[in-house]
């Protein structure tokens, strides 16, 4: 693990079938959410440590060698996942301290 966080640059924000909202809860569904790839499984692994719930591995279709991180959320919380990308896209880190940022309770 890298002392400033995970690897994780966001894809952009999407729909796909994630276990529930980051924020939530939930259920399995259909949700808003980001995803990267991740080095390898160890790291995947503890990015979605990183979360109670709305985050999970998952394997690319088109590039099966690939370990992919998907976190999700509600239309109900479309906005802190829109936070969230926002803060790991480009070639970032994500960090405890992002993810806890998305909680703020002045957001929708």
């Amino acid at each position: 693990m890298k002392s400033e966080g995970e690897y994780f640059s966001s894809r952009g924000v999407g729909f796909d079938q994630i276990p529930g909202c980051f924020i939530c809860g939930g259920t399995r569904s259909l949700l808003y959410g980001i995803s990267s790839y991740s080095p390898d499984m160890a790291a995947a692994e503890r990015v979605v440590a990183m979360f109670q719930h709305g985050a999970c591995i998952a394997h690319s279709e088109s590039m099966p060698d690939k370990v992919l991180v998907r976190i999700g959320a509600c239309l109900s919380h479309r906005s802190r996942v829109d936070r969230l990308e926002h803060l790991t896209r480009g070639g970032s880190v994500i960090t405890l301290k992002m993810i806890l940022s998305c909680f703020d309770t002045g957001m929708s």
